[in-house]
């Protein structure tokens, strides 16, 4: 960032300049200026005036009573800063900046998770009674299928996720009368001593397409992808964004996959405990939980014969989706999930199938494959 060239144009541009705010992420400091991007990926330079006020707030806060006056040395790459000032040649002349460090975004986040966890429940909606206020959850545990009940009370939180929005933050308020069969929901609450029942608090839920596919094209610029859906009937197009989760699945995640058969009835494999935990009836391992712990990727590593997983909210276009989640190095998933099915199958007879057919399960497997298991929403 050319600095000087900054100050010498802002000295001859006062007179056009305008209002400006903006909201985004620290890309780059140098103590005397920033560069912010934000999170449609424009990145602009943003010079604090001398007598330009700057405040660090926590993660969540609606106001800034409890703001704390910081330096422009303490601000981080990776900070999430909001802008306000007005508009200069070359970027921003900034009399406020009210920021919230990475590292404690970081820290809400990972707490907010570990909440959900423990007090949360997630499932495909299995029937609605708006009246009593009421929603019956198909949970998977396993190879397991259990009903859930959650009642959400007058006072709960109910959102619903936007349409090709991947931000939690976007989720709009909502009634219960919205949710409906098919629909992906997590409710956070108490539960009852059986785990059969919650009382929610807060409730999320959103119309979601979880697919398979094979990479046919990667548009390295515009962060998108060509695929071809897994039953092969479809070429779809997915976008990521700055808030897309990226994944790779491991490479021994392969071969855990290929020692299914000599898990014991514990869910114990020849090196102990199976990754993701044990479940009962020796069924896959939780996905959602395995998610977490694997490595990130950048976009720039996929390329195409790739097979991925897509979780996405339902977008304008029928054929085109915003990630998510992305999960690359799938083909052990799926051919897991083919197996499950086959022995499924051969268990119950063949009047019991997997698949389904709500707009959120495609690819393979459907709704009991690729929907249940739950990687694309976490709040």
């Amino acid at each position: 960032m050319n600095y000087l060239l900054f100050f010498l144009l802002t000295t001859l541009t006062l007179f056009a300049q305008q209002p400006a705010r903006l909201l985004g992420t620290v890309t780059a400091t140098d103590g005397k200026a920033i560069q912010v991007t934000t999170d449609q990926g424009q990145k602009t330079t943003v010079l604090p005036t001398p007598q330009a006020r700057l405040q660090k707030v926590a993660p969540g806060e609606r106001d800034l009573s409890k703001a704390q006056a910081i330096t422009l040395a303490d601000v981080r790459n990776g900070d999430r800063v909001i802008v306000r000032g007005v508009t200069a040649d070359g970027g921003i002349l900034a009399d406020s900046l009210i920021v919230m460090t990475a590292r404690e975004i970081s820290q809400k986040n990972d707490a907010e998770r570990q909440m959900w966890r423990e007090r949360g429940v997630f499932g495909v909606v299995e029937s609605v009674d708006a009246k009593d206020r009421q929603v019956k959850l198909r949970t998977r545990v396993g190879m397991e299928t259990r009903t859930f009940t959650v009642d959400v009370d007058e006072k709960a939180e109910v959102k619903r996720y936007a349409p090709d929005s991947v931000k939690f933050s976007d989720a709009v308020a909502a009634k219960v009368e919205e949710i409906k069969k098919g629909d992906q929901l997590r409710a956070l609450g108490e539960k009852n001593e059986a785990a059969s029942q919650l009382k929610a608090e807060r409730v999320v839920f959103g119309t979601f397409r979880t697919f398979a596919g094979t990479v046919l094209h990667v548009d390295a610029a515009a962060k998108s992808l060509q695929l071809k859906e897994a039953d092969g009937k479809k070429t779809l197009t997915v976008h990521t964004t700055a808030d897309s989760t990226l994944k790779m699945a491991p490479a021994q995640m392969g071969m855990m996959m290929g020692r299914r058969p000599e898990m014991g009835p514990r869910g114990e494999g020849p090196m102990g405990p199976r990754a993701g935990g044990p479940h009962p009836g020796g069924g896959p391992p939780d996905l959602g939980g395995m998610l977490e712990r694997m490595p990130a990727v950048e976009f720039s590593s996929l390329k195409p014969g790739d097979t991925v997983i897509v979780a996405s909210t339902l977008g304008a276009k029928p054929d085109t989706f915003t990630a998510i989640t992305l999960l690359a190095g799938a083909q052990p998933i799926l051919d897991m999930l083919a197996a499950s099915h086959q022995a499924s199958q051969a268990r119950q007879g063949p009047g019991l199938s997997m698949g389904g057919s709500s707009g959120m399960g495609g690819g393979a497997g459907g709704e009991g494959g690729l929907g249940g298991l739950g990687i694309g929403m976490m709040p």
